[in-house]
């Protein structure tokens, strides 16, 4: 008897193994994806903060986005004044 599992099965080619091309793709995406999320993340954050008014939460996000947080302390301009705005727009 055939089986048409196995009939279909053998019609179906293996997947090719990605190239190095690929997976360098993949991995900016991925990691500029990540960037975006992260700085998109600042301004509800410090809406909840702003609202929970709890200091270790504050302090919990200053480690977090400390990377922004020096962007804006340091008003390295355009980002500490986009950062700035983004924020405000949350408060």
């Amino acid at each position: 008897m055939n089986n048409p599992l196995a009939v279909a099965e053998a019609d179906i080619e293996p997947e090719a193994k990605p190239t190095k091309r690929q997976k360098a793709l993949a991995a900016m995406l991925t990691t500029g994806v990540f960037l975006v999320v992260y700085i998109l993340s600042v301004g509800p954050m410090a809406g909840i903060h702003r609202a929970a008014d709890f200091k270790e939460f504050g302090q919990t996000l200053e480690v977090i986005y400390k990377p922004l947080v020096v962007i804006v302390k340091k008003d390295v301009r355009p980002f500490s004044t986009g950062l700035k705005w983004y924020i405000n727009i949350f408060r």
